[in-house]
């Protein structure tokens, strides 16, 4: 036998082989993709994908600019008509959204910064933001719209980008009615051309004035990642030409946890280990709740005005230019609820959950009674003639047997791991229709719950929950109410 003929037929299985695994994998994915492709980006109105539009706008913003680098603390608390008014430069907001990271965003910032520009690094006052935390879920809602971004990355992100593209195209393909809904607060065209929030935002729609889920503590911010994060990037803006600042989100005194020694210590290390000045103190951008729109570091628009003030007052001393702006801030007085008239609580209330007042407002402190053992559970609306403003940590703690909660509109409170005893929980049933006057956590809402948890929401407000700043991510639990 020819042994030529006998070595090919080796090699033949071989390459045939190689070919049916290789239309095993690369057929289906590339049938993924396409279908992917095809489907439209439903994140295209997202509040994320502004993103790309800002990183559009620091490269093509000419002459001098101020660029103010942070998360949604900044458009919600930036005023850059004033800053442009008092400093003579075009001001650009690129913040968006604390959980894309900080080093993602000054990595698509750098080749924007020029000779002679301001730069001001403001990161909310979080363990995530102090860190080299990246949410490469997140990020792609913007680097979609704008992929020129992606290449700006570390090659440790790109990596995680590419791991995280699949289940970001199977959500772009089976969640087509989450797109963040045009004229909203939580919306890509909620920006102005300078970045900052445009959208109405006026007075403080949360209960007691706090998110009591969200206190501000500097404990713990200040690690190696951090600096490994941000230090490079000012040597980067320094060696470019332009000066940089540090500063600090706002803060809602009601929310805040540290104290003066604390800060000292705080401020001592940052001005020792950044190769650039800090502007202020957390104290001096703290400020109180009445303030503060929807979450412990989003202003509303009078804040957004207070706390301009206090930045530019800071940046005029730094620059050695007279401080003082003029600028007048109108006094909003604290949210005070009444006392409630002494109407007496309602037996059947009583008797199945225990209440307890702070803040001017009640919420439910813990399920009692024969109401803890109960399967299916309805939430009070009212007590003593007040609706109940929200939930505290550990109400459901003895609620083992409860597989379906009903929660009425009023509730805007709520801590994290609230169900974490409910391991039966399959069903949370909100009335709520608009998520931007409910506070929850940023993570862990809903986790203690049985595995096929589902939370339903009104029909006509599905869209705008799983568009919201804070509920997106925990959108692959909703479903509407009576759907099938």
């Amino acid at each position: 036998m020819d042994k030529n003929l006998t070595n090919k037929k080796p090699k033949k299985i071989f390459l045939k082989t190689v070919l049916v695994y290789l239309l095993i994998l690369v057929v289906p994915f590339a049938l993924f993709f396409t279908v992917a492709r095809l489907s439209g980006n439903v994140f295209s109105d997202s509040f994320t994908a502004a993103l790309a539009d800002k990183y559009d706008l620091v490269r093509q913003t000419e002459g001098q600019k101020i660029v103010w680098i942070g998360g949604s603390s900044l458009p919600f608390g930036l005023r850059g008509d004033l800053v442009e008014e008092h400093l003579h430069v075009k001001s650009v907001d690129m913040g968006v959204y604390a959980a894309v990271g900080t080093k993602a965003m000054l990595e698509i910032t750098l080749d924007g910064i020029r000779a002679g520009d301001l730069v001001i690094l403001a990161p909310e006052l979080s363990t995530q933001t102090y860190s080299d935390y990246f949410n490469a879920d997140v990020f792609w809602e913007a680097a979609y719209e704008q992929p020129k971004m992606i290449p700006c990355l570390s090659f440790g992100e790109q990596a995680e980008l590419f791991y995280h593209y699949f289940p970001f195209a199977w959500a772009r393909i089976t969640q087509k009615d989450t797109a963040g809904a045009a004229g909203s607060l939580y919306a890509r065209n909620s920006f102005d051309e300078r970045g900052d929030l445009s959208y109405p935002h006026t007075g403080n729609r949360m209960a007691g004035g706090v998110d009591k889920s969200q206190p501000i503590s500097l404990d713990g911010l200040l690690t190696g990642a951090f600096y490994e994060t941000v230090v490079p990037f000012i040597d980067a803006c320094k060696s470019k030409g332009a000066d940089v600042y540090f500063t600090f989100s706002p803060t809602n005194e009601a929310a805040k946890s540290f104290t003066d020694a604390e800060e000292a210590a705080f401020l001592s290390e940052l001005n020792g280990k950044l190769p650039c000045p800090v502007l202020g103190s957390p104290s001096e951008m703290t400020y109180g709740s009445a303030y503060f729109y929807n979450t412990n570091y989003h202003l509303n628009e009078t804040g957004a005005v207070l706390h301009t003030k206090t930045l530019l007052e800071e940046i005029l001393k730094a620059l050695s230019l007279p401080s003082d702006t003029g600028i007048v801030v109108p006094y909003i007085p604290p949210d005070e609820l009444p006392e409630p008239d002494p109407q007496p609580g309602d037996e059947q209330t009583d008797l199945s959950f225990r209440m307890e007042r702070a803040g001017g407002a009640y919420y439910l402190a813990k399920v009692i009674g024969s109401a803890a053992e109960q399967t299916e559970l309805t939430l009070p609306k009212t007590y003593r003639g007040q609706p109940v403003a929200g939930i505290e940590s550990g109400a459901f703690d003895d609620c083992t047997a409860l597989q379906k909660l009903f929660i009425p509109d009023n509730y805007s409170i709520f801590p994290p791991y609230l169900f974490t005893s409910c391991p039966q929980l399959s069903e949370i049933h909100f009335a709520h229709t608009d998520p931007s006057v409910v506070s929850i956590p940023v993570s862990g809402m809903f986790d203690g719950g049985s595995p096929g948890l589902t939370v339903y929401l009104p029909a006509d407000a599905y869209t705008k929950f799983a568009s919201d700043y804070t509920w997106r991510i925990y959108r692959s639990l909703f479903k509407r109410e009576n759907a099938e």
